[in-house]
């Protein structure tokens, strides 16, 4: 990369992604980054490699980090429970703690055999995957693993050997019935794509033709965009609501000196007046929500994330503008949000 050093986690998952497109190992595309791979040893992936190459059948699940469903059982005071984890960190714990107490592993077809015969320098069957599970590439390294994390895999590992089938099962319907809660009030786009694909592959894991996960598969394009300098890429966020808040501000106080901003304000305050989320959702608090009630999200209300900055710029943008018409209740809900 112009922009990086080499990172074996991208190269190793650009490689299978490559492959599972119909690129030939040894391409132009893939003849190198295989020669880096196997330099290597794919085996020394950050954890996040290893996760996503267990669940294609190319890395042991004994491997992996654990990533325990049964946290989500702690007492709620307990300062580690997931309930107290930043949003982003819990909803993407939330999809990977489904996956990985399922052991959810994709089928074994001729390209995965092929795959392990070409990722695995001695071969897939000679890896001694307990044993690479601490194993990780200096350079993909941006901060060594601390001695209490180290102790508390070392908990959770004791935790799996104790963990009955049956109490396993309950841990994994509780998760899922808080993925469908998150696809449900996030118009099935979840908080962002990367927890969201780990939604999809969590609910289609215990049903392939589970509902919900169908219809968030079908919201995937939403984050997709593509053009003919830079190709196809999927963003993070989409900012909508946000743009247009300041944009609004901008020509707000440009009205002051100039004529003709009156068309765009008024169609701005009309687009704004759209994205307040007007009423509460159901049994918020039971899913570790704060009532949405009155904000505003970064992208749109579909989004179903209101964020206190947000809901503060486009209340300031409908103030400020001088054909805002917000009315006192709303700006009155939206102060109470934040």
């Amino acid at each position: 990369s112009e922009w990086s050093e080499p990172s074996l986690f991208v190269t190793a998952l650009v490689y299978v992604a490559a492959r599972i497109l119909g690129e030939e190992p040894g391409g132009p595309l893939l003849a190198r980054a295989l020669r880096f791979i196997r330099l290597e040893g794919v085996a020394r992936i950050p954890s996040w490699g290893k996760f996503w190459l267990a669940m294609m059948n190319l890395y042991g699940w004994e491997g992996t980090s654990p990533v325990s469903p049964e946290i989500w059982r702690m007492p709620r005071w307990m300062p580690l429970h997931p309930s107290r984890y930043y949003c982003h960190t819990r909803l993407i714990y939330l999809g990977m703690a489904t996956l990985w107490g399922a052991r959810f592993t994709g089928p074994k077809t001729p390209l995965t055999l092929a795959l392990r015969l070409e990722l695995y320098r001695n071969g897939y069957e000679a890896v001694d995957f307990g044993a690479a599970r601490t194993m990780l590439r200096e350079g993909d390294l941006y901060a060594p693993p601390t001695a209490a994390l180290r102790a508390s895999y070392g908990a959770l590992g004791l935790l799996e050997r104790v963990t009955t089938q049956a109490r396993r099962r309950e841990s994994l319907r509780a998760l899922r019935e808080r993925i469908r809660y998150e696809l449900r009030t996030t118009s099935h786009t979840s908080i962002s794509p990367v927890s969201g694909i780990l939604n999809i592959l969590a609910l289609y894991s215990e049903n392939p033709s589970d509902p919900d996960s169908a219809k968030a598969f079908a919201k995937l394009d939403d984050w997709m965009w593509e053009d003919d300098r830079l190709g196809s890429r999927i963003t993070g966020a989409r900012s909508i609501t946000w743009d247009t808040s300041f944009a609004t501000q901008a020509l707000a106080e440009a009205s002051k000196h100039v004529a003709g901003n009156e068309p765009a304000l008024e169609r701005a305050d009309r687009f704004l007046a759209t994205q307040q989320i007007r009423e509460p959702f159901p049994d918020a608090g039971k899913f570790d929500r704060v009532s949405p009630e009155g904000g505003y999200c970064f992208a749109g209300i579909w989004h179903g994330w209101p964020v206190s900055d947000c809901t503060a710029e486009a209340v300031l943008a409908r103030l400020d503008s001088p054909l805002g018409r917000p009315s006192q209740d709303d700006t009155a809900k939206a102060v109470a949000f934040i």
